[in-house]
């Protein structure tokens, strides 16, 4: 219920605040931990599960407006790297997860090995 919540508080503040606020506000999930994003069935209230479609669409949409993590920013080869990434740091939020994957390109560092998409 908790993230339910959030997704209708986003959804209510989604007007003029997303015209200001750019690539931010399309990426209101980020404090979910991702314990849920790595494993939805986890959730004890059971809300993640029904909220991947729109948690997938905002990761996705957020990391285009940041700037592409590889040369093929599908929704589903970002989404797989931020899921690999949350499977090696299942205590920080998705937020914290997507800025770590950033850094390793920055510094030239291996991004960590996602699904493959469409197998």
């Amino acid at each position: 219920m908790r993230y339910a919540l959030v997704a209708v508080a986003l959804a209510a503040a989604a007007g003029p605040a997303v015209a200001q606020t750019g690539a931010d506000a399309s990426f209101g999930f980020r404090e979910i931990p991702c314990r849920y994003y790595a494993n939805p069935k986890s959730d004890p209230t059971g809300d993640i599960v029904d909220l991947m479609p729109q948690i997938w669409e905002g990761v996705a949409t957020y990391v285009r407006a940041r700037g592409p993590l590889t040369s093929y920013p599908s929704e589903c080869a970002i989404n797989a790297l931020v899921e690999a990434e949350c499977r090696l740091t299942p205590k920080v939020s998705i937020g914290a997860a997507v800025n770590s994957l950033y850094a390793k390109v920055k510094t030239g560092r291996p991004l960590p090995e996602g699904h493959a998409c469409g197998a």
